[in-house]
């Protein structure tokens, strides 16, 4: 919030200033055992003002969470309220363990994503291209494929 006064007063400067992007604002709560995994996810206490907000992203950042992302877009969805875009964000790299995300979990979050999508579910999909992109990594250049066969979908809504 420290940064606040300088961001509306560059806003004010500058009118095409549309927006915020908070990152890492929510941090995940510390689970008990593995049958806990979507307890308190997300947190519920963030409910509470969550309204302030155009576009929640969900984040995987443990690609052994992935599978669990039916879950956990329906636990947002819970809480989201009706006016905020939801938005997929996805990985290349797993922060968590240290590695890239696998093809498998890629091509599982993308065509996720697609079908979201298609369904009205989410508004964006985000690929989180930081650095590492050109490094060759294979999950970056299996994004790169997926977007050229996918990217001119018709989205139907």
């Amino acid at each position: 919030m420290g940064e606040l006064p300088a961001t509306l007063s560059l806003a004010r400067e500058f009118p095409n200033i549309r927006g915020i992007f908070l990152d890492d604002f929510v941090r995940p709560i510390p689970r008990k055992k593995a049958t806990d995994a979507h307890i308190g996810r997300p947190a519920m206490p963030l409910a509470d003002f969550l309204g302030e907000f155009d576009v929640l992203t969900l984040w995987t950042w443990d690609s052994a969470e992935i599978p669990e992302l039916e879950a956990n877009l329906l636990a947002l969805e819970k809480i989201a309220p009706k006016k905020a875009r939801i938005a997929l964000g996805l990985y290349l790299w797993d922060f968590q363990n240290k590695k890239p995300v696998s093809m498998e979990l890629m091509k599982h979050q993308c065509d996720l994503g697609l079908k979201w999508l298609k369904e009205g579910r989410i508004s964006d999909m985000i690929f989180l291209a930081n650095t590492m992109l050109d490094v060759g990594m294979p999950s970056a250049d299996f994004s790169r494929q997926w977007i050229k066969e996918h990217g001119g979908e018709k989205l139907g809504r």
